[in-house]
């Protein structure tokens, strides 16, 4: 349902911008570390994107108003799910389990170089998958938004035209005909018609 998806992204976002800070604090680490702290801030930004489409000024959207091309990313075995299961094993990684090894994390970096390269190469193919359903969900927005303008065009214009009409002449012209095709006589204006001259 929306509002657990909703929820599940927020989890997402959160732990991301946790280790972001987390990041910042951390002296040690090189490119490496600003490496990942890069990638992250991308990801919580196209994140945070991906709540404002589905949950706009806070409130969750509906199922019936849900963008479909969005649902994808929230099957159990979607991306969401991967990426929640990313960033979690990177806060592990990264949170120290004593005080002591606190103190000498911020001065050795915990994480191999080759499994941060590991880590920013699975994020930004995650963030692209993202940003791609984003683009379909808004290009899907725009198009009902231009049939919707379109329709609403016609409707007004449709408008306008009998206001116009209405003020040249209050008849209605449709109507008076009609009463006069029903007032008619048979064989009126034959003859004229008839005529061959």
């Amino acid at each position: 349902d929306p509002l657990s998806l909703a929820a599940s992204i927020a989890g997402v976002a959160t732990v991301a911008f946790q280790i972001i800070g987390f990041l910042g604090t951390i002296a040690s680490g090189g490119k490496e570390r600003l490496s990942l702290l890069q990638e992250l801030s991308n990801l919580w930004i196209t994140i945070t994107a991906l709540q404002a489409q589905i949950a706009p000024d806070g409130n969750v959207v509906d199922k019936e108003n849900f963008p479909p091309q969005l649902l994808s990313l929230f099957e159990s075995d979607g991306i969401l799910k991967e990426l929640e299961g990313l960033v979690n094993d990177v806060e592990k990684k990264l949170k120290p389990r004593s005080t002591a090894k606190s103190i000498r994390q911020t001065l050795a970096w915990p994480i191999a170089k080759t499994d941060v390269i590991e880590i920013v190469n699975r994020i930004a193919r995650m963030q692209q998958t993202l940003h791609f359903a984003l683009e379909q969900s808004n290009y899907a927005l725009t198009q009902e938004i231009h049939r919707d303008g379109k329709a609403m065009k016609a409707t007004m214009d449709e408008t306008r035209l009998k206001e116009m009409i209405d003020w040249l002449s209050p008849l209605n012209f449709v109507a008076k005909q009609s009463l006069l095709f029903k007032e008619q006589h048979e064989g009126t204006c034959k003859w004229f018609l008839g005529c061959e001259d």
